[in-house]
């Protein structure tokens, strides 16, 4: 194939990053995954194999992704601290829910804190889901002190929150159960499940038979099942 010129793939780095970023909370930085995507971009070029017959532009989708991915895990390894912080945060709330009978407002939750009401409103920023603000802090208030009914529109097209909160949960979890399993049986499940790829293709581009990639499947969805039984237990 030649030299790849790269420069003629950064459009793909960008609509890589772009699908990936519309499923992660707004704090991503899309930049950082642009970043990481081009980093990918560079890898596959100096890695790439003409001879196992997957096209370039595929191959470098799947090392673009494999790129972000990593990049998020390592944002994952630096929000931990967040996300302890956003259980502290809960915990008051419902502290503060118990001793005054109703939720809190943001003043009262920003003084329990002892800061100032921004540098609350910037930890709710960064603590997603968030699901602490009541409708008493939420639009125009009536002359008797309540908030307007018609302030609280539903949004038809949204999923309901508690469902969504889940889906964000359940993928967080098969992320960590993902990372378990053998590099091949990780490749093959990424493969297979998130890029859509078949057999033939997986195994193509792995450099093995069909078989052996069926065998690493099946191990993996084991190893999968005797995980997830053991942490229903």
């Amino acid at each position: 194939m030649g030299q790849i010129d790269v420069t003629a793939y950064l459009p793909l780095v960008k609509s890589v990053a772009m699908r990936m970023a519309a499923r992660l909370p707004r704090n991503v930085d899309l930049d950082d995954l642009v970043g990481a995507g081009a980093l990918g971009l560079l890898n596959a070029a100096r890695q790439f194999d003409e001879s196992r017959g997957v096209p370039f532009d595929r191959y470098a989708e799947i090392r673009i992704r494999g790129s972000i991915i990593d990049e998020l895990r390592t944002m994952d390894q630096t929000s931990r601290t967040v996300r302890r912080q956003s259980t502290e945060l809960g915990n008051l709330i419902d502290n503060l829910s118990h001793n005054l009978g109703r939720k809190p407002t943001s003043d009262e939750t920003a003084l329990a804190l002892g800061v100032s009401l921004s540098q609350y409103q910037g930890m709710l920023a960064k603590n997603t889901p968030v699901h602490v603000i009541g409708f008493d802090d939420l639009g125009p208030k009536g002359d008797d002190g309540r908030a307007f009914s018609s302030a609280y529109l539903e949004d038809t097209s949204a999923l309901p929150p508690d469902i969504e909160v889940g889906q964000k949960e359940a993928a967080a979890q098969l992320a960590r159960l993902v990372d378990q399993l053998t590099a091949r049986q990780r490749q093959v499940v990424t493969f297979y499940y998130f890029e859509g790829m078949n057999f033939k293709e997986i195994a193509g581009f792995l450099g093995v038979t069909e078989g052996r990639v069926s065998q690493l499947h099946t191990a993996a969805v084991g190893r999968l099942k005797t995980i997830m039984s053991g942490l229903a237990l």
